[in-house]
């Protein structure tokens, strides 16, 4: 695994963003739309990763917003709240953080 994530065009297949900073494996992604009315890469991206940190990104651009630290574990899953405004991490460390 390269230690990035991708965010890809489905319809012609090529890679619009790749996302670098993380030190060990992307292990889980989540998308939150800045509207429910967002049709193509807008909003904010959370990254969990194998080096027990969680990263936000700007969807459009993937600049870094973000470093999550406090796990002590991999970052197993990531979750954007309903209204985006809390972001909630799970690791293997047993733990669950509401950010």
């Amino acid at each position: 695994w390269d230690r990035t994530a991708k965010v890809w065009d489905v319809a012609s297949g090529v890679c619009l963003l790749t996302l670098r900073g993380h030190g060990g494996e992307v292990l889980s992604v989540a998308w939150c739309p800045d509207s429910e009315e967002d049709a193509r890469g807008s909003g904010r991206l959370a990254t969990g990763s194998a080096d027990g940190l969680a990263k936000v990104w700007r969807a459009e651009d993937g600049q870094l917003l973000l470093t999550l630290e406090g796990h002590t574990g991999a970052v197993r899953s990531a979750c954007f709240s309903g209204d985006g405004r809390a972001l909630l991490t799970a690791s293997s460390d047993g733990s669950a953080r509401i950010w």
